[in-house]
C-alpha cells in the first residue's frame, strides 16, 4: 500500500491517542480496584480497536506494540489487576511505546527503541506472569470520535443556522414576490449547511480496500473488495458510527470468511474472494451490507465451541435455532479461532461491534449460508435530532411558531391578549404596536420556574420537530421541521431572560 494522505494519517494520530489515553485512564482504574467490568471490555475493545486501525495505515510498529498489550492485558485480567512489578512495568512501557511511534512520520523508526527486543521481552513476561498469576477477589462492578478534517464545526454550522433562521423569519415578513425568493434562499442555505456535516461514504468505505488486500495476501488469500454505494453522503457522526464497525467486519470477512485459493478452486469458485459493501437508507436509518462469498459459517461447528466453552449445555441448545446458535459469535471472549493471531482468535471483534452499535440504538443482523458466504448489516440511526414541542401561530403574521415541550402552554381566555408579549415585537423584527389582531388569544407558558405569556392565534398542540437547522442554545430561534413544514421555533429563556 503506498503512502496514505496526510489527513488520514493525521486522523489516525488524533483518534489513536483518545483511545490510548482511555486505556491508560482504564488501567490505572482498574489496578486500584475502582474499576468495573465495563470498564475492563472497554479498555479491551479499545487496544483492538487501536490494533486495527494502525494495520489499516501501515504503523506495523504501532500494530505489532498493540497485538503484545493485548497480552499483558489478558495476563492483568487474570490477577484480577493486581500486578507484579515487572509486569507493571512492561505493560507501562508498551503504552508510551505506542504513544511515541504513533508520533512518528509512517512507516519510520523511533531511535532507541529496539522494537523486536522489547516485543521479545514481553513474551518472556507473559510467560513468566501466567505462571505465576496472583490471586485476588473478583470485583463485582462498575470507558470516543472519528475526526473528519473536512468537516465544518459543530459551532460554526450552529452559528450559520443562527443566520439561516433570520432568513427564515424575514421571508415571511416582506411582500409575496419577495417572500417567495427569499424562503428559496432559505432552503439553499439550510441544503448546503445540511451538507457541511456529511461525508461521502464512498470516503469511509474506500480506505478500506487496499487493507482487506493487504490483509488477505498477508494470509495467503486474494481478496477483492467492491462498493455499492450509490453516491451516498452521510451525516459526519453516522459516518463514525459506522466506520470502526466496518473495520472489524471486513477484517472478520477476510480472516473467516474468504477461503484459501485451492479451497476455493476445490468448492468451483474462483480463487479470488469478494467481498461487497452495500448501503441503503430506510425510514431515516442507515444500514451497510458486508457480504463475503466465502465459506459461509457451519452452525454445527459454532454450536460445539458454544458448549466447549461452557455458554450452554448441548441439553439447553437442543432445538435452538440456527439464529439463536449465530447469535453467540456476538459474546464477549468467543471465537471459533482456538490459535490467537495478530488478526484474530480473542473473541473481541464481533462483540465490539454489536456493542458500540447498540450504545447507539443501533444493531448488527448477520446470514450466513454453508459453502455460499456470509452477510453481515450494520445498522444505525441517522443523526437527525428530535424533539417535542408545542405549535402554534403568531396572530400578526402567518409565521408558524413552535416552543419546547419543557414549557407547558395553557390559554387564558379572561386575560386580554394585550397583556401577552407580540413574539415578533421580541425578535425585533417589527416594532411593538398596541394593535393586536382580532384573533389572538393569551397564552400562558410555564417551565417551572419562569412564566411568560405569549400572543398567539390558536392553541398549541403537541408534536415532534427535526432539528434540520441547529442554532446555538444561547440563540433565541431556531428553524425546525414539522410534518414536512418549516416552522420557526422560539427559546422563550433566551428570548426573555429577565422572566421570573
Amino acid at each position: 500500500m503506498g503512502q496514505l494522505p496526510d489527513e488520514i494519517i493525521a486522523r489516525f494520530r488524533t483518534v489513536s491517542a483518545e483511545r490510548l489515553g482511555r486505556v491508560e485512564s482504564a488501567l490505572f482504574a482498574l489496578s486500584r480496584g475502582v474499576g468495573t467490568q465495563e470498564l475492563e471490555t472497554e479498555m479491551l475493545r479499545d487496544v483492538h480497536t487501536l490494533k486495527g486501525d494502525a494495520k489499516l495505515v501501515s504503523f506495523d510498529e504501532v500494530h505489532s506494540l498493540c497485538h503484545k498489550l493485548e497480552d499483558l492485558l489478558l495476563v492483568a485480567q487474570s490477577a484480577n489487576f493486581v500486578l507484579e512489578p515487572e509486569v507493571d512495568l512492561v505493560l507501562t512501557m508498551n503504552i508510551h511505546f505506542i504513544g511515541m511511534l504513533m508520533k512518528q512520520e509512517q512507516a519510520s523508526k523511533v531511535r532507541g527503541i529496539d522494537v523486536p527486543g522489547f516485543l521479545r521481552q514481553v513474551d518472556e513476561t507473559v510467560r513468566e506472569a501466567r505462571t505465576a498469576v496472583k490471586s485476588a477477589p473478583r470485583r463485582d462492578t462498575g470507558i470516543t470520535t472519528l475526526e473528519h478534517p473536512d468537516r465544518v464545526s459543530v459551532a460554526t454550522r450552529e452559528r450559520l443556522g443562527a443566520i439561516a433562521a433570520s432568513v427564515f423569519v424575514e421571508s415571511h415578513l416582506v411582500g409575496p414576490e419577495q417572500g417567495h425568493r427569499l424562503f428559496k434562499h432559505w432552503e439553499q442555505l439550510c441544503a448546503e449547511l445540511a451538507k457541511l456535516g456529511e461525508v461521502s461514504l464512498a470516503s469511509v468505505v474506500e480506505r478500506h480496500v487496499d487493507a482487506a488486500s493487504t490483509l488477505g495476501a498477508e494470509l495467503g488469500k486474494t481478496v477483492r473488495l467492491e462498493c455499492d454505494l450509490g453516491g451516498a453522503s452521510i451525516e459526519a457522526k453516522t459516518a463514525e458510527q459506522l466506520e470502526v464497525a466496518l473495520l472489524h467486519v471486513i477484517r472478520n470477512a477476510v480472516d473467516h470468511g474468504i477461503e484459501y485459493p485451492h479451497a476455493r478452486l476445490a468448492a468451483g469458485k474462483s480463487e479470488c474472494g469478494t467481498i461487497t459493501v452495500e448501503f441503503e437508507r430506510q425510514a431515516g436509518r442507515a444500514h451497510l451490507h458486508i457480504r463475503d462469498d466465502g465459506a459461509g459459517i457451519d452452525v454445527g461447528l459454532v454450536r460445539q465451541r458454544v458448549i466447549d466453552k461452557r455458554l450452554a449445555s448441548a441439553d439447553e441448545l437442543v432445538g435452538a435455532s440456527d439464529d439463536r446458535i449465530l447469535d453467540y459469535l456476538f459474546a464477549p471472549g468467543f471465537s471459533t479461532t482456538r490459535v490467537v493471531t495478530d488478526v484474530s482468535g480473542r473473541g473481541i471483534g464481533l462483540n465490539a461491534v454489536k456493542s458500540d452499535l447498540a450504545r447507539i440504538g443501533g444493531g448488527v443482523t448477520l446470514t450466513t449460508r454453508l459453502g455460499s458466504g456470509t452477510t453481515i448489516s450494520l445498522t444505525v440511526t441517522e443523526q437527525v435530532g428530535e424533539l417535542d414541542v408545542f405549535r402554534f401561530t403568531s396572530p400578526l403574521a402567518a409565521i408558524p411558531l413552535a416552543l419546547p415541550a419543557s414549557w407547558s402552554p395553557r390559554v387564558l381566555p379572561a386575560t386580554p391578549p394585550q397583556q401577552a408579549l407580540d413574539v415578533l415585537a421580541m425578535l425585533e423584527v417589527v416594532e411593538a404596536s398596541a394593535v393586536t389582531a382580532t384573533d389572538a388569544m393569551a397564552l400562558h407558558l410555564t417551565d417551572g420556574a419562569r412564566v411568560l405569556m405569549l400572543q398567539s392565534a390558536c392553541e398549541p398542540k403537541l408534536a415532534t420537530a427535526l432539528r434540520c437547522c441547529p442554532t446555538p442554545t444561547d440563540h433565541a430561534t431556531e428553524v425546525v421541521l414539522i410534518d414536512g413544514e418549516y416552522v420557526l421555533m422560539l427559546r422563550p429563556d433566551i428570548l426573555s431572560p429577565a422572566t421570573a
